[in-house]
């Protein structure tokens, strides 16, 4: 027996399912889905120029990937006429963006670091932000925080669409021989991004 109908075969699940879709944080998923659907559009729309902003803001060791993938994102972009091409990095540069914060967070902190540290930290590109800070400091360190919030952004909203069509799937299909393997693999190709 698969899945839904073996939900479907138990009244006391099905109960506590309709009961919790109809409270108030089902209520609270629906309304932060359709929210989340314009905030969705509007990272995938703003993050390619983000990116392309962390790249050159600040040119240094530790921008250059961000850089790079830019590069190949827009040649992908130009050469296929297809945007999948622009969101093609985005996890890697999701996870070299946390540790890139992580670090430029640990340089900020006032402590005194032996000079080959501060050597190493200023030839791949660190740099302390303070009152004197210029400008593509500043900027590179607001595209980097932003660059990463949305990523996570079109992440949690990927998997909350994704959430909502298993559960929309369950309530409304009454056995498996409904779903065909292409249908679970369309569902789930029409969600992910890359």
């Amino acid at each position: 027996m698969g899945t839904v109908s073996w939900f479907y075969d138990r009244p006391l699940l099905k109960q506590i399912w309709h009961t919790w879709e109809n409270s108030g944080c089902g209520r609270f998923l629906v309304i932060l889905e359709r929210l989340g659907s314009h905030l969705s559009v509007t990272s995938c729309l703003l993050l390619p120029a983000i990116q392309l902003g962390v790249g050159i803001s600040h040119p240094s060791w530790l921008s250059l990937p961000f850089f790079i993938c830019s590069c190949v994102g827009l040649v992908d972009w130009s050469l296929t006429s297809n945007f999948l091409g622009l969101f093609r990095w985005w996890r890697p540069l999701q996870l070299y963006a946390s540790l890139n914060i992580i670090l430029l967070y640990v340089y900020q902190l006032p402590v005194e670091f032996p000079s080959i540290i501060n050597w190493v930290a200023d030839f791949i590109g660190l740099f302390k932000i303070c009152a004197k800070s210029e400008w593509p400091n500043i900027c590179s360190s607001l595209f980097l925080v932003l660059f990463y919030i949305m990523v996570c952004i079109i992440q949690v909203i990927k998997y909350l669409f994704m959430f909502n069509l298993l559960r929309y799937s369950l309530l409304k299909s009454k056995s498996v021989q409904q779903w065909s393997s292409t249908d679970v693999f369309q569902i789930k190709y029409d969600v992910e991004f890359n």
